[in-house]
């Protein structure tokens, strides 16, 4: 008497499907959830996060790249914020360059000063390594 064989390539390729199937639902759900969360409005090069306080309510602030062509690539040299509400001046703030395996270059630490505003990185980033800018408004 024979069986019918099962091919375990056949069963293999079905199982491979079905995990890539609940990955790609996974990295939506979770996608869709962070831009749920997300406060911070970007234009320019990079994404970006922020974690504000009270002090920032309603206006997201506006988070863009300060770079420059030279040696042949674009470097980034600050990050610029705009529309920052009046009740974060005199506040901390701690801003980080990320990219797609997370913190790229020194982090920036100072002092909000006005609604707009820009703040020197340490030393120029390749522009093509930053993703995002974490912000971080704090007492």
């Amino acid at each position: 008497m024979t069986r019918p064989v099962r091919t375990p390539r056949r069963t293999s390729v079905r199982r491979r499907l079905a995990a890539l199937a609940l990955g790609a639902l996974a990295l939506a759900g979770l996608g869709t959830a962070a831009a749920a969360q997300l406060s911070v409005e970007t234009r320019g090069v990079a994404a970006g996060t922020s974690v504000v306080g009270s002090c920032q309510t309603g206006t997201p602030v506006r988070v863009s790249l300060v770079s420059t062509f030279t040696g042949g690539r674009y470097v980034v040299t600050g990050v610029r914020l705009r529309g920052v509400a009046g009740p974060c001046v005199g506040r901390s703030i701690a801003l980080q360059p990320t990219g797609p395996g997370g913190a790229v270059g020194a982090e920036v630490r100072g002092t909000v000063t006005g609604a707009d505003q820009t703040h020197t990185l340490p030393a120029a980033l390749v522009a093509a390594q930053v993703t995002g800018v974490a912000v971080v408004i704090h007492d």
